[in-house]
Parts: structure tokens; sequence; C-alpha cells
């Protein structure tokens, strides 16, 4: 299914006010997923730790939280999947009154469970959670909050617990946020003036950084960790579904599939595209 055409449907479902016809709309919605062959990337990666999990538990509920959900259109698939039991927090002040109204009608739960927080604390007790995934947050998380993000994901994941990251960093040449190219990897104050000079301005909400400081922040605060960023480079086919340069986008797509040679260019390449890591609660 198209991420974005997804985007626009679940908007339309939420928007409807009639009980009845949000259940209705819910109910195809669902099926529809169910029946999908294929699933967005970022949706699937999540989908085959949850269908791991709950085998590996017999079918016991796996709780999920979505650190830094948006809208939470990211848990809405997962729950027409079957994947209800789940959290979604944002600080930015997104109105989930729709989102909760939803969970309430079709998923049966009974409390709010997208939640507005502030940056800092989780709302949650501690080993509350067998799986949180971040993807592309942290670029958006101030210094003051930042070693607090993963500290609070390591305190409420479960021993044994998963958590899946996408952080945009400061070795990829292109920045989707600004839409420049190198600059992101130059020092930041350096960046801020080429910007101004060039006649914009540097996002306040954008703190890139190093690869290495997001491996450290994991393994020091959650647990050893595996890098999925070459095996995103080559199981990223649908080009529409990506937000940088499209063609230079699908050319590395058809190197990376190229026997022999394509999971090594993979595997060199890995360290400048978005950092894609599975890292398990000690």
């Amino acid at each position: 299914m198209n991420w974005y055409a997804t985007l626009d449907r679940l908007q339309a479902i939420l928007a409807l006010s009639d009980d009845a016809e949000l259940v209705s709309a819910w109910d195809a919605f669902s099926a529809e997923v169910k029946r999908a062959e294929h699933h967005p990337y970022h949706i699937e990666r999540i989908r085959l730790e949850l269908d791991a999990m709950t085998l590996s538990r017999g079918g016991g509920a796996v709780r999920v939280l979505d650190h830094g959900c948006g809208p939470g259109s990211t848990l809405i698939y997962l729950a027409a999947l079957g994947y209800t039991d789940s959290f979604g927090v944002d600080v930015s002040g997104n109105k989930n009154s729709a989102q909760n109204r939803l969970a309430r009608l079709c998923w049966g739960r009974r409390y709010d469970c997208f939640l507005e927080y502030d940056g800092r604390t989780l709302p949650f007790a501690d080993q509350s959670f067998d799986l949180v995934i971040s993807q592309q947050v942290v670029e958006h998380v101030p210094d003051a909050e930042y070693e607090a993000y993963f500290a609070e994901e390591g305190r409420v994941l479960a021993p044994g617990g998963v958590a899946l990251h996408q952080i945009p960093h400061k070795l990829v040449p292109y920045d989707s946020h600004t839409g420049a190219w190198v600059l992101p990897m130059l020092p930041d104050r350096v960046a801020q003036t080429v910007m101004k000079a060039l006649g914009g301005e540097w996002p306040d909400h954008v703190h890139l950084r190093w690869p290495w400081v997001h491996a450290g922040m994991i393994q020091k605060h959650i647990g050893p960790f595996r890098n999925l960023s070459a095996e995103r480079l080559t199981g990223l086919q649908d080009i529409a579904y990506y937000d940088g340069p499209k063609g230079l986008r699908g050319l590395i797509a058809r190197v990376c599939a190229l026997p022999g040679v394509g999971p090594v260019f993979a595997r060199g390449l890995s360290n400048f595209v978005l950092m894609e890591t599975r890292a398990e609660k000690r």
C-alpha cells in the first residue's frame, strides 16, 4: 500500500463525526490492510518484529510505544494489522482526540493511548513496553532533552525488549528538512551562517548529530544494537516513498540490487544514509 495515499485515507477516517460511519470505515480499512501483500517499508520492519515477538509468546500481546508519534499514523496502521496494545506520545501539541476516539470505538480501548508529554519524562512505569519505535524523531530533540530521550526508552523497556530507531544524522549529505546538500555535514554554526548567506534560516527544530553519538546513547541506555542501514538501502524499493531526490535514490536502489557488488556497495554507502538500528534491552 502506498504510504502517502494511506495517510490521506487515515485523515479522512479520523474526520468522520458519526460513530457508525467511523466504525464502518475502520472495518473496511482494516480488512484492506490485512489483505495487502506488501506494507510500507517502515511498517514492515515493525510488523516483522511484532510477529516474531507474538510467536515467541505463544500469541500473547506485545505492548508498543511510539516515541514521537506525531498524528499516530504508524500505530493506527499497526492496529489495522491487529496490534492494538500500543501507546503514542508526542510533544508537538497535536490534538489527539480523534485518534483516541478511534481507539475507544474500534479497538476497545478504555483509556487514552495517544498522549502529549513534556519531552523529557515518559508517563509510564518502568519496564512497561516490549517494543519502542522512534522513526525520524531524534533529530528534532533539543540538546537539553537528548540523553533523557534514550534514557527514558531504556527505563520503560522490559528486559529483552527491542527498540527500533530511524535517525537522520550529519553524515547524510542531503537533509530533507532544509533541502540542503552538504551543509548538514558542516559544524552547526558554519552551516547556519552559510544558510543565512544563501537567504535562508536553519530551522530551530532540526538538531543533527553524528551517527556515533546516537550509537553511544543507544548502547549506554538500551543495549547492544544492530545497524540495519545497509539492509534498508536494498529493501526500500518504492521510490515514491522516499522524501529526498528520487532520481538519485532510484539509481542507488538499482546498484544495490546488482548481484555480487550490490551488497558491498550498500555496506559502504550505509554510513551516509538514514541510520536504522535494532537494539535489545539488556
